[in-house]
């Protein structure tokens, strides 16, 4: 995906800037990851109307059910085409924001509970871990 609103770039900045400064073992730090909530904010993310073809054509064809059920039984009329198309592409940018959130947060466990446990086969340590969205060493 090469649009210019990667869903999935977005939730991982959303998980870093929630865990940034975070300290702990893995197990404190899975337990802090699988509590994050997402916040995904259509208005800030697609503000403008042009942004909603390129959310179509990017997710549409993996999310469209999900953003179906989402919106329910709403009607429109043909004066609120607008109104409902931009409806529509909301309910699958959260859709698919939700479940990419969700998969990120269960691959960053993963790598911690990984890295844990070869750091303690190396060590026979539970190392303290550090998230950071800057290089320690500079």
């Amino acid at each position: 995906m090469n649009s210019t609103h990667d869903l999935e770039q977005h939730a991982n900045d959303r998980i870093s800037e929630q865990l940034n400064g975070e300290t702990g073992t893995a197990e404190d730090l899975t337990v802090t990851v699988e509590r994050l909530e997402h916040d995904f904010d259509f208005d800030s993310y697609a503000p403008y109307t042009s942004q909603e073809d390129d959310i179509l054509s990017d997710y549409e064809s993996d999310y469209w059910q999900d953003a179906k059920d989402l919106l329910g039984d709403t009607q429109y009329t043909a004066d609120d085409w607008a109104t409902a198309k931009r409806a529509y592409v909301a309910a699958i940018a959260y859709t698919a924001f939700s479940s990419i959130f969700e998969q990120a947060k269960t691959e960053l466990t993963e790598a911690l509970e990984e890295f844990s446990s070869d750091a303690a086969d190396l060590s026979g340590l539970d190392p303290e871990i550090a998230i950071s969205m800057t290089c320690p060493s500079g």
